[in-house]
């Protein structure tokens, strides 16, 4: 469980939302000093750590800032220092449907325009990994993916890939839990090889 034993207010206030907003589970202790268990991680400030006792994994933290929080997905989520991989899923529509997969498991998805869409992709890629791809799947606009694909590589350190996209919004909703199309087709895009691995300076392989 990820515990937050934070003192300072605005601290702890800016760590509650974005948790919230990447849809993180935590729990904050309800009276303190409190005794952690060794399945426990906790993210706390100088007075916080000295409230927690106990054989759980913590770090601590100076103050909040974004760059901060994005450094600690990997530890609040699965109690990692980084992942292997992560794969970003996207689905090129009227509106651009993402998936993002951090060694397999999902840590960020949803709906963006097209000119956000390199913005969620810095932002993951702010997240501690080791490799990261894009994949892309082959929309048939062929002057908006290209559009698309080269901003990517000018703007992301990422590999990239084109993705088959035939049926990715027909697969049935069972085998998935996901309402909206979009995204769902963007987590099948995620999970298929690509059929075009492009990289920096448009080289392919």
């Amino acid at each position: 469980m990820l515990l937050l034993s934070i003192v300072s207010s605005k601290d702890y206030y800016l760590f509650v939302k974005n948790l919230r907003e990447e849809s993180i589970d935590f729990k904050s202790p309800s009276y303190l000093p409190f005794k952690c268990s060794e399945d426990d991680v906790v993210i706390c400030d100088k007075k916080g750590c000295k409230e927690i006792i106990g054989t759980c994994r913590k770090f601590k933290i100076e103050k909040f800032t974004d760059e901060v929080f994005l450094s600690l997905i990997p530890f609040m989520i699965d109690g990692k220092e980084k992942y292997k991989e992560i794969i970003v899923g996207i689905d090129v529509g009227r509106e651009i449907g993402y998936v993002v997969l951090a060694d397999g498991k999902i840590i960020g998805k949803g709906k963006v325009i097209q000119d956000e869409i390199i913005s969620v992709l810095k932002k993951y890629e702010n997240v501690p990994h080791d490799n990261m791809i894009v994949k892309i799947g082959d929309y048939n606009d062929n002057n908006r993916l290209w559009n698309l694909t080269s901003t990517i590589l000018e703007n992301v350190s990422a590999e990239l890939e084109l993705v088959d996209e035939y049926k990715t919004s027909k697969i049935k909703r069972k085998q998935l839990e996901e309402k909206d199309p979009d995204v769902k087709a963007a987590y099948i895009i995620a999970n298929r090889s690509g059929t075009i691995k492009l990289r920096k300076h448009g080289k392919n392989t």
